[in-house]
């Protein structure tokens, strides 16, 4: 079971006079938005202060949403794992073709440009594939009579420029001649491959390259592809996930229909997600228990102590 929380950037614990709560008898006064943790043997709002005093052996989370109160559930104290995402940029990617400016690297084409040749390059979509959206641009230049290797180039850097729906190409020159094409992806989230083609084949390609999952400097003047954390998009479609699991939805649980409600997630605002997570078991007959996962994520802005105070409280219990 998981369960998700989203607060709003606000005071922790904090009712609408702007005072902290400080009894689970209060929580129907807090904000819209707020968060509070709840010591489950005394009734006390946990807080960074008295939470070693209260050393909570079980605590649950609330949040208010509009009139209603949502409940994480129960959370053994020091039982389980926490981790903390906090928000991260995602960095473009960058895809060299001849030279990246360090003058190591070429187009190696041919000595000599014939009329005919056809010099194509191909981005691909690799996260889209399968999908209406296209997967795959190409495009082409054929040499005329009158063609040189840097007419050429320049034609085809301007066909991408004027065409291309995902990146966009600008050249590396050395001594008035184009020898690099810079791809750099026009949405920093969008993964992209360059495939050379035709005349382009024995070119160098330089980008990071993936190894296990892990981006590793194998040519270090590409910038670093990351997707980035907790960004807008991200955060609606997990947000949609989460709520959507097993039917054991914070939607659900505050009497809500997930389709038709907009998502909590505002956009433009930097969350760091609080997740905690241990195993529980449940009893199916007498002789046997079943052991599963229960997780609580907590979504908080920066900038606000509900988010350092739940930060501190969740990491220690």
């Amino acid at each position: 079971m998981k369960q998700l929380i989203i607060g709003k950037r606000l005071d922790y614990a904090v009712d609408n006079a702007g005072s902290q709560i400080t009894t689970v008898s209060q929580i129907m006064d807090l904000a819209d938005g707020a968060v509070a943790a709840i010591d489950i043997a005394t009734g006390t709002i946990i807080t960074s202060a008295n939470m070693n005093t209260l050393s909570p052996k079980q605590y649950e989370i609330v949040a208010k949403y509009g009139d209603k109160i949502v409940k994480s559930p129960m959370i053994e104290g020091k039982i389980g794992d926490y981790n903390s995402v906090k928000y991260a940029d995602p960095q473009g990617k960058e895809v060299f073709v001849g030279d990246d400016g360090s003058t190591n690297y070429g187009f190696n084409f041919p000595a000599a440009i014939e009329e005919g040749m056809d010099f194509s390059l191909q981005v691909i979509l690799p996260d889209r594939v399968g999908h209406r959206v296209p997967a795959h641009e190409t495009f082409s230049v054929t040499a005329g009579a009158t063609d040189t290797y840097q007419t050429v180039l320049t034609e085809l850097v301007n066909k991408i420029n004027a065409n291309s729906q995902y990146v966009t190409v600008s050249t590396v020159t050395a001594g008035g001649n184009i020898t690099g094409l810079k791809f750099v992806a026009n949405d920093p989230k969008q993964n992209f491959e360059v495939a050379k083609l035709t005349t382009f084949e024995d070119s160098d390609l330089l980008e990071y390259q993936s190894v296990n999952g892990v981006f590793t400097a194998t040519y270090t003047t590409p910038a670093q592809y990351t997707h980035g954390a907790n960004y807008d998009e991200q955060m609606i479609k997990d947000e949609k996930n989460l709520l959507a699991e097993a039917g054991y939805t914070t939607r659900n649980t505050a009497g809500q229909n997930l389709w038709s409600e907009a998502s909590r997630v505002e956009t433009g605002v930097k969350y760091q997600r609080l997740i905690r997570s241990w195993q529980n078991q449940r009893d199916n007959v007498p002789s046997m228990k079943t052991t599963y996962q229960q997780e609580v994520q907590v979504w908080i802005p920066d900038g606000c102590t509900a988010l350092t105070e739940l930060d501190a409280i969740m990491s220690a219990y």
